[in-house]
């Protein structure tokens, strides 16, 4: 990777949105596997006009899509008149927590290739990656790429440096065409604080201080938090999917619906609000079942397990559900 192969924008939001008017045209697709972060919704539609196509993964797979899935999915969109130019993957994913291994990657960005898509891999989490022995792998790190100008990346400072008012985002791509047209569109509106870039630049440069404190300790927050979240999830009975990567772990609260509905999901949340404490329904991520909740543990373990407790007052006050 080289300097300029990097475009930095002010948010990595905004860097996916500037993307969008580059690669598509208004009413085009982007292929997205669900759940998904529902800001993609506004980062992608809202100006550029372009559209999402969910991919509808399931449970049984950790939520990851399969190359079977992917083929059949475009195979539809197109039948149905959808001109699909991308597909997007967050890896680690959001709101799940799972990461693809490099033979995954390098099977969708194969799929992208024969299809004529580009591959867009938002890695905001990647150096939130805190599984034990669990290894992030980049997309720009597969070799013998087919297409190395359809393979793009996003990442920013908000999620692995808790640093989202600064916003810093970039995008890492060989496409000169498409940075080329993101440069003229941000020339005046789209440019991080120049203050924000020295301070960052010479955060980032001090390798010592990254590798040996910030991201070990971390790490060890991250993985310490997650054991007292689980042993809670455990002794209500829940099920969840155990994250290798983020700030967040999906559980499945289904068993405490009254119905397996939307209605009664959001009826939950109510549950969870009214105990004062916010965790994200299925529903914001476009989960296709019912009951899933993204629950992030990233906070002081003090304030974590307050949060915990209200969790278990509000299952307490429903009872088991039906």
């Amino acid at each position: 990777m080289y300097d300029h192969q990097i475009l930095v924008q002010n948010g990595t939001g905004t860097t996916l949105d500037c993307f969008c008017h580059a690669a598509c045209d208004p009413r085009d697709y982007i292929l997205v596997p669900t759940p998904y972060y529902g800001g993609f919704n506004k980062d992608i539609s809202r100006r550029a006009e372009v559209k999402i196509y969910p991919l509808d993964c399931s449970s049984d797979n950790n939520y990851l899509p399969t190359i079977k899935l992917l083929e059949d999915t475009l195979s539809k969109a197109r039948r149905e008149g959808c001109n699909v130019r991308a597909l997007l993957i967050a890896n680690p994913t959001n709101p799940v927590g799972m990461m693809f291994s490099r033979d995954q990657i390098r099977e969708m960005i194969q799929f992208c290739h024969r299809n004529q898509l580009h591959y867009v891999s938002d890695e905001i989490y990647m150096n939130s990656v805190h599984g034990q022995g669990a290894q992030f792998i980049s997309a720009l790190s597969i070799d013998n790429i087919p297409d190395p100008n359809a393979v793009h990346v996003l990442w920013g400072f908000s999620k692995d440096f808790g640093m989202p008012g600064f916003q810093v985002g970039c995008l890492v791509s060989h496409c000169q065409p498409i940075k080329d047209y993101m440069i003229k569109r941000s020339t005046l509106f789209q440019h991080p604080a120049s203050y924000v870039r020295q301070m960052l630049t010479t955060m980032i440069n001090d390798r010592e201080w990254l590798e040996n404190v910030y991201f070990p300790a971390c790490h060890m927050r991250l993985r310490e938090n997650l054991e007292l979240t689980i042993e809670m999830l455990e002794k209500n009975g829940l099920s969840y999917i155990r994250p290798v990567g983020g700030l967040y772990i999906f559980v499945n609260f289904s068993k405490f619906l009254s119905a397996s509905t939307r209605e009664a999901e959001l009826a939950l949340w109510d549950k969870f609000l009214d105990a004062g404490v916010y965790i994200t329904p299925g529903e914001a991520f476009h989960c296709t079942e019912p009951g899933w909740f993204r629950l992030i543990f990233a906070e002081e373990p003090s304030l974590l397990r307050l949060g915990l407790q209200r969790i278990q007052a509000a299952l307490e006050s429903v009872g088991g559900g039906h």
